[in-house]
């Protein structure tokens, strides 16, 4: 959103995967994360097919919660709430 804070806030922000054969760049979190959150510290399963991350809200104060998802961002659950780091194991 173009917001920039030098404590390191962020607002709104969103997993992009860009793919390397197209060069095209594509939104998982649009129309799929609530509004007004951040999707943040995303990394891919073994197999590609899912992705685990954080969502939180805006606020500074706010509790993190980890997710996994489809690749596409379909099928978002959250599966850890007051946590963050998250890692396939």
């Amino acid at each position: 959103d173009g917001f920039e804070n030098s404590e390191g806030r962020m607002l709104n922000s969103h997993i992009i995967i860009h793919n390397l054969t197209n060069n095209q760049e594509e939104d998982i979190s649009l129309d799929n994360k609530p509004d007004g959150s951040n999707d943040m510290i995303a990394s891919f399963s073994k197999t590609g097919a899912h992705i685990i991350f954080v969502n939180a809200p805006n606020t500074l104060d706010s509790v993190k919660e980890i997710w996994i998802a489809d690749a596409d961002g379909s099928n978002r659950k959250k599966i850890i709430t007051n946590a963050s780091m998250p890692s396939w194991y």
